[in-house]
């Protein structure tokens, strides 16, 4: 016999390997599962950033309302003598008793003036103020776009003359003109200076066009805005029989849209110029059949103007940018507005015969049409290639690249769906009691599905709501009072 010697730690280390590839294969696993974990985190992440920084871009568009929760406040009451300071929320131009005139700036939250600045001394040709429908020829404006937020306004531009209208039909022919530029800051003045005639402006990139009228042209010339040193000037001639240059109610105005200035008056003439002062179009209405006036889409910048064809049916005429009549598009129907547009549908253009129609503005085919669907003003939203449409009585959504219907909303019984509104979360819809009768509401619906979010009462004694600025406005018709919601 022979002793032999068992080491008992082999087969713990036997046992013990197993175990460690089982704990090392573990950890890989869980390391795994924690790096997809955390991946998922991170692209969640970022779906979350992008979303909330596409929301932020839809909320700076022109025209969309504040975020609206479950409840309508009274921010504040309105008299009617102030009701003119809500419906030019920056401020306005004030004539007093003695023809003097001022601009005061306000907040639109609290309707509190936040200062006010001398434009005009005592003028007598226009004392009484603006009493019995008279009016003035000095107009401000905020250096912002027809439809950006006041927020983004830096300066206020003002026109000021001692021109003006007093009832009975008493012209005052303006003597004076000069231009002031205030500071919204605190009102202080960053220029005034005297153009060597006046009538109306636009704003342009650090320059201020002024058009005015002689007997027998209009005149337009660009200044800068601070220095008043002069640009180019243009002058067209006018289209005024002998005997009538002087009549009282000849006017022309000028509108930047874009690149571009589009310039309209009583002589049946519409011009439109480039910002460095050419001749892009000049139309003469006469020569349009059953020419019916420009139309200016704020969101893209589109000029177009409406006449009828050989048939007697409304067409659209979409200008050229470069002014080139052969480059126009002639569409069929009357132009549809879109009030609040995300441009997730390039090129989209719409018009209204009968139904709803659709076309590219490059190559003016039709895209779609939708047969019953009709539309009118600017009662439409783009938001992520869909449409939503105030169509008759009901409130429509579109698939915007085909023209299908995705759902409606019916009126409620005797409630109007008065429009279509959005602050970016929902899609916002004014239930108003015309008659009287029913319980009016704000209604928020899903923008993707159409269900019913949540909807908030009017305030006690309010029939209707009207959009101010980027909330909403309502009158209490007891009181006599306009109702400021937030």
């Amino acid at each position: 016999m022979r002793a032999v010697d068992v080491d008992d730690r082999q087969d713990e280390d036997a046992q013990a390997e197993p175990r460690a590839h089982r704990a090392r294969r573990w950890l890989v696993v869980g390391t795994v599962v924690a790096l997809v974990g955390a991946a998922l985190v991170v692209g969640q992440s970022v779906v979350d950033s992008r979303e909330r920084a596409a929301l932020a871009a839809f909320d700076a568009l022109p025209g969309v309302l504040d975020p609206v929760d479950e409840q309508l406040h009274v921010v504040r009451r309105v008299a009617q003598e102030d009701l003119r300071m809500l419906w030019t929320p920056s401020g306005g131009v004030v004539t007093a008793d003695d023809g003097s005139q001022a601009y005061t700036w306000t907040d639109p939250d609290s309707g509190r003036d936040l200062w006010t600045a001398s434009l005009l001394g005592p003028t007598p040709a226009l004392a009484g103020g603006e009493e019995d429908g008279g009016y003035d020829d000095t107009t401000c404006l905020p250096d912002i776009g027809p439809m950006e937020d006041r927020a983004n306004a830096t300066r206020v531009v003002c026109l000021v003359t001692d021109g003006g209208m007093r009832p009975p039909e008493t012209k005052s022919e303006a003597t004076t003109s000069k231009v002031m530029v205030l500071d919204v800051t605190d009102g202080s003045v960053l220029a005034d200076w005297a153009p060597p005639a006046a009538g109306s402006f636009a704003l342009v990139p650090d320059g201020i066009v002024i058009a005015s009228l002689t007997d027998r042209a209009v005149n337009v010339t660009i200044y800068d805005l601070l220095t008043g040193d002069k640009g180019w000037t243009l002058i067209r001639g006018r289209d005024v029989a002998e005997g009538e240059s002087d009549r009282p109610w000849d006017f022309v105005g000028v509108t930047a849209v874009g690149d571009r200035l589009l310039l309209q008056g009583t002589d049946s003439r519409e011009t439109l110029l480039s910002l460095d002062g050419q001749l892009l179009r000049d139309v003469s209405t006469d020569d349009v059949p059953d020419f019916q006036g420009w139309n200016i889409d704020w969101t893209s910048s589109r000029v177009s103007f409406a006449s009828t064809d050989a048939d007697g049916l409304e067409t659209t005429t979409i200008v050229s940018p470069d002014g080139v009549p052969a480059h126009d598009l002639v569409l069929a129907g009357a132009a549809v507005d879109v009030g609040i547009d995300d441009g997730s549908l390039p090129g989209l253009v719409l018009t209204m015969q009968g139904h709803l129609l659709a076309w590219d503005d490059e190559t003016g085919e039709q895209r779609w049409k939708a047969d019953d669907v009709m539309v009118s003003a600017t009662d439409v939203i783009v938001r992520r290639a869909r449409l939503y449409v105030l169509s008759g009585d009901d409130v429509v959504a579109l698939d915007g690249r085909t023209g299908e219907r995705l759902w409606s909303i019916e009126k409620e019984g005797s409630l109007t769906n008065a429009d279509v509104l959005t602050d970016g979360r929902h899609l916002l819809v004014p239930h108003d009691a015309m008659d009287g009768r029913g319980t009016p509401a704000l209604v928020a619906y899903d923008l993707v599905t159409g269900h019913e979010a949540f909807r908030v009462p009017y305030p006690a004694g309010s029939m209707q709501v009207m959009v101010q600025d980027r909330g909403f406005l309502a009158y209490d018709a007891a009181a006599d009072e306009y109702l400021v919601l937030g």
